[in-house]
């Protein structure tokens, strides 16, 4: 299950979580992001053990300045606090899997 959250909810989450935490930071424009919330909802049903987020980058752009995010969409995994990979080339499902079976895959 996918939670929309916000930028303190963000910070929050990611900090205090002990398990692995996936964000899709996305804008409501943004044709790709629009194509891959699908495929990101329903990955996130393979992997109970993790948390996955999603935030709107450009309606909270500090959060965005904060992570560096200058591709839509842009998936971040974070572990125990720390970011361990992004991506902003995942362009379709089969992409978007890889990234995330190859970060859940290190720990």
């Amino acid at each position: 299950m996918i939670k929309e959250v916000t930028d303190v909810e963000l910070d929050c989450i990611v900090s205090g979580s002990e398990n692995p935490v996936i964000v899709d930071f996305y804008a409501p424009w943004c044709h790709t992001c629009q194509v891959l919330s699908p495929a990101f909802d329903r990955i996130s049903d393979d992997y109970e053990n993790c948390i996955f987020l999603k935030i709107d980058a450009g309606k909270y752009d500090s959060v965005a300045d904060k992570y560096n995010i200058l591709h839509l969409p842009t998936f971040m995994f974070f572990h125990k606090g720390k970011e361990t990979g992004r991506t902003t080339s995942a362009n379709t499902d089969v992409s978007l899997c890889s990234f995330i079976e190859s970060k859940a895959g290190e720990l």
